[in-house]
């Protein structure tokens, strides 16, 4: 119990207002906790569709366009999944 103690008190937690920000950001030790929200469901399903088309383009041949941007449709689907994670209302 005291370790657990003495773990917590490590961890002095700050809390003021950023300018510009609705909420205060939370520092630990000077690392910027990040606030992740929901996507949309339209987001959601937007990047996992880039996504899939993406994986067939890789592992079906005989679709030259989505062979073609297989990686990019890939990167793009996780791209907009993590702006709809970090954007608040994306």
């Amino acid at each position: 119990m005291a370790a657990d103690s003495y773990r917590m008190e490590q961890f002095r937690v700050i809390e003021y207002d950023v300018k510009g920000m609705e909420t205060p950001e939370t520092y630990i030790k000077g690392v910027v906790i990040m606030k992740l929200t929901p996507p949309k469901k339209m987001t959601f399903w937007v990047s996992v569709l880039l996504a899939v088309l993406g994986v067939i383009g890789y592992f079906v041949p005989s679709i030259p366009v989505l062979r073609q941007y297989d990686f990019w449709l890939l990167l793009i689907g996780y791209v907009v999944l993590f702006l709809g994670l970090v954007l608040k209302g994306f």
